[in-house]
């Protein structure tokens, strides 16, 4: 039992590390002595598209700004914008291409991510729409509930077994005939192998939570595409993000938690083949009349006077920057 709740823990932490695009894991512990500033939260209201994304330019660094439309498009072709997006802006002295995404509507993109990928935006939306992939398809759950599932499961059998082998140790200690004593003596022991090899299968549920992880990539990848398709974006893209990671060491391997490059994009390609593109963008274009400009929010967190973090808040269909208190006065007049 101890072995199986042992592989939960370790699970735990693969699990909080998982979504990760390149497959190293972005801690986010907080920081003490940090200092959050806004750099952008005015009340304004915008007439038109036009006028906000030339808010947004005036106000936002090249990168944050294509970031912002990127992530903006996506979101209203693709009918994502019912609850705000977090985007966060890691700073940090190593050039680290890698994006992740956790919890609730969070994507964590890294310095060199941004410095790499911003310049052509097809390559940048195919990341922000593999994260925005995961959590829509709920893949964080799904990996906990199914891993909550197995150990479960084993803690159970291995519960039973323990009872036997007690039970089997009692009866053996009490035997009166020395024979007798030695028979039961040997179903303990066939009982104590039992036990051993049902622990072993922790091994296995690491093994099974490993290929979900790749399966789910696959997943994302795949859901991905449809999105940057119908927010207008070109599909090679992702191809070309993938050619990239392909310089990685282990690039054309599959790793603990992803696919290899290699493989993801001969998936990639053939999902292409099947994919109705003109039909797709259609779908995301008539999303995109239908829908309002998404406004945003942008905050500085320092540590030292160190800018550590950027936060980009991408709000809901329902949110605004208008007022602080446009949503009350919409509901109770005041």
């Amino acid at each position: 039992m101890k072995k199986a709740i042992g592989a939960f823990i370790i699970f735990a932490v693969v699990y909080s590390c998982w979504t990760n695009t390149v497959g190293f894991c972005a801690a986010h512990n907080k920081i003490p002595e940090q200092e959050e500033i806004e750099i952008q939260s005015e009340n304004l209201k915008f007439n038109s598209e036009a006028e906000l994304y030339n808010y947004a330019q005036n106000k936002l660094d090249k990168n944050t700004y294509r970031t912002y439309r990127v992530a903006e498009r996506i979101i209203r072709a693709n009918n994502l914008a019912v609850y705000p997006w977090v985007i966060e802006f890691l700073n940090s002295d190593e050039y680290e291409i890698n994006a992740s995404s956790s919890n609730m509507n969070l994507i964590s993109l890294k310095t060199g991510t941004i410095l790499t990928m911003s310049d052509d935006v097809s390559m940048l939306a195919s990341v922000i729409a593999h994260e925005m992939a995961h959590q829509t398809l709920k893949h964080s759950a799904v990996r906990m509930k199914e891993m909550q599932l197995m150990i479960d499961q084993l803690d159970e059998s291995i519960e039973k077994a323990e009872e036997k082998l007690k039970s089997c140790r009692n009866e053996t200690n009490g035997s009166i005939f020395f024979g007798l004593k030695n028979i039961n003596a040997t179903k303990c022991e066939d009982i104590e192998r039992d036990i051993y090899k049902l622990e072993e299968q922790s091994k296995q549920i690491e093994d099974d939570m490993l290929s979900l992880s790749r399966k789910q990539e696959y997943e994302a990848d795949k859901t991905a595409l449809t999105y940057m398709i119908k927010a207008g974006f070109d599909p090679q893209g992702i191809i070309k993000k993938m050619n990239l990671f392909e310089r990685e060491i282990s690039g054309n391997q599959d790793d603990s938690t992803h696919p290899s490059p290699k493989n993801r994009v001969w998936q990639i390609n053939t999902e292409l083949k099947s994919l109705d593109k003109a039909k797709l963008k259609t779908e995301g274009l008539k999303n995109i009349k239908n829908s309002k400009p998404l406004t945003f929010e942008m905050k500085g967190h320092y540590q030292y006077k160190y800018l550590i973090r950027k936060t980009l808040v991408i709000h809901s269909n329902t949110g605004t920057n208008n007022g602080t208190n446009e949503p009350f006065e919409k509901l109770f007049g005041y």
